[in-house]
């Protein structure tokens, strides 16, 4: 359902605005993701960039220039350990064989 919002809003701000001011608000809610909680930004991201295997709202970039928790300098939960320098959550890797690669190098 969160999906379903998110799209109509999207399409609805496009048709008014234009393309670019869809990015305003995928990037505010980008900006604030955070892999330690679970509310329906996380939830929504995640969902997402699993489904349709993307990274970010233009590319994976995005994640460490909005972000500051993916700016390579932090650590991640990977599983029973840390992984140093994420600068992508592990939704952009889902299809990767080597998430924790991914998720340093994206």
């Amino acid at each position: 359902l969160a999906l379903l919002v998110l799209i109509t809003v999207g399409a609805i701000i496009g048709l008014a605005q234009g393309v670019g001011a869809l990015t305003s608000p995928f990037l505010d809610t980008l900006s604030r993701y955070d892999s330690s909680r679970s509310t329906g930004i996380e939830t929504t991201w995640d969902q997402v960039q699993t489904d349709f295997k993307c990274c970010g709202v233009t590319w994976s970039k995005d994640w460490m220039d909005y972000n500051a928790r993916y700016q390579g300098d932090r650590y991640a939960v990977a599983g029973d350990s840390y992984l140093l320098g994420p600068k992508v959550p592990q939704s952009c890797c889902a299809s990767a064989v080597d998430q924790d690669l991914c998720m340093v190098t994206p």
